[in-house]
């Protein structure tokens, strides 16, 4: 029933045989059981050599394949086994759902205006759904746009990722902020563009096999208070579900500091084996951390570990830059930021970010000068003249009065900790 998948995969393999990788010793670790230290090195390759991370995914899902039927016959539920890979390669979560039988079979079709959208399967427990998908048409310009999920019509309160995969395979994550409802249906909505129009929308209605993630739920509390640089962050319940793990955290309200994330948040069992993190939802007061899902193992022991925090005092949130020369007028006092312009609707922000540091990924708020927003949600990041920069955009004409008032939802400042906390 799976040969047609592991021999795709044999072929896979024998392709990415002259992929330079930089340690030969990682493939054979992967195949003979993930130790500890070439495991670390494996989930690097992937996440920054391209080519490399494909090879070693590969050789990891090959393996596998060998010893596990039941992840062969999900792959069959995709066509390509390719495909599913290398859209689910990169979360832990995901390979070990898809190896239990979480893969729930779709197969719908709709054509508009030439183009034609399958629904291959799905993946879903409680707050979690991934959706796989094929594209086909004209041009290889065209992608999926505004995907949202419905009950009785109502969209469903989420946040979503996309991940686009050649020849016009890809996946929807939804990230659901409430349960998922015992619901036999659920529609999905999506559009697709191309360079010149918006085509849809094409609609879907999506049987749901609750019995698959019924009952699968643990939950745990961790209970504990850290203090990074006089600020105080609680750590509370702790759910882990077939797809995610997801901590709840909270900051004191008298923390002098705003805190916009936990740096590099991971899982680790009693063997050292380590879940990434895959998101958040944060706020001033609390956040949702989302990390690979270890549901499917059965360690005796399990540890949150997260390296520091990104924070920035309160008092120093706001960026303010003259609308006229495009000058700054107040920024943040630790250096990090050089300078700003404007041209047209944009205005840019400059950093000089040390490489030991991570750089700025999220967006920000844009007010004039009586209060008034008018940042238009939209943001980019670029390299120029050996500086970061973030481009905001805003509608210069809707100011009442200056100056620009830009708060960033994310700043590059690390107040570095190392913290193990013990989860069971």
């Amino acid at each position: 029933m799976y040969e047609k998948e592991r021999q795709e995969l044999l072929d896979l393999k024998k392709q990415m045989e002259y992929v330079p990788v930089p340690n030969e010793k990682v493939s054979a670790a992967i195949q003979s059981g993930f130790s500890k230290a070439k495991h670390k090195k494996r989930k690097r390759l992937i996440k920054y050599t391209g080519l490399a991370a494909a090879a070693i995914v590969l050789l990891f899902c090959i393996s596998l394949v060998r010893v596990s039927p039941s992840f062969a016959n999900a792959l069959s539920s995709i066509p390509g086994a390719e495909k599913i890979i290398n859209l689910i390669r990169n979360d832990k979560g995901y390979m070990s759902a898809v190896e239990n039988d979480f893969l729930q079979s779709v197969g719908q079709t709709q054509e508009k205006d030439g183009y034609k959208v399958t629904i291959e399967s799905l993946i879903v427990d409680r707050h979690r759904m991934v959706v796989f998908y094929h594209i086909e048409g004209a041009g290889d310009d065209i992608q999926i746009e505004f995907p949202d999920l419905l009950i009785d019509g109502d969209g469903v309160e989420q946040s979503i990722s996309y991940s686009v995969h050649e020849n016009g395979f890809g996946s929807l994550d939804f990230n659901l902020v409430h349960q998922l409802e015992d619901r036999e249906e659920i529609e999905l909505k999506v559009h697709l563009k191309n360079d010149t129009s918006l085509i849809g929308p094409f609609k879907f209605p999506l049987k749901i096999d609750h019995s698959l993630y019924k009952g699968q739920h643990k939950q745990m509390a961790i209970d504990e208070t850290v203090t990074i640089d006089n600020q105080r962050i609680t750590f509370g319940k702790v759910e882990i579900d077939p797809l995610s793990v997801r901590v709840d955290v909270k900051y004191d309200p008298n923390n002098t500091k705003k805190i916009f994330h936990l740096n590099h948040v991971r899982l680790m069992d009693d063997k050292g084996e380590i879940w990434g993190s895959t998101g958040s939802h944060f706020n001033e007061e609390e956040s949702e951390i989302y990390i690979e899902s270890n549901y499917f193992r059965k360690p005796e022991k399990l540890y949150l570990l997260f390296d520091g925090i990104h924070a920035l005092d309160k008092d120093e949130l706001i960026i303010e830059v003259d609308e006229k020369t495009g000058r700054l007028l107040k920024y943040p006092s630790d250096g990090l930021v050089k300078s700003s312009k404007i041209e047209e609707n944009k205005v840019y922000i400059f950093m000089k970010i040390p490489k030991s540091k991570d750089t700025v990924s999220g967006g920000g708020m844009i007010n004039d000068g009586t209060g008034k927003e008018i940042s238009t949600g939209e943001a980019e990041y670029w390299e120029i003249d050996g500086l970061d920069a973030i481009s905001f955009y805003y509608k210069p004409e809707e100011i009442i009065k200056g100056p620009l008032n830009i708060e960033l939802d994310t700043y590059p400042l690390t107040h570095k900790k190392q913290v193990k906390l013990q989860i069971k």
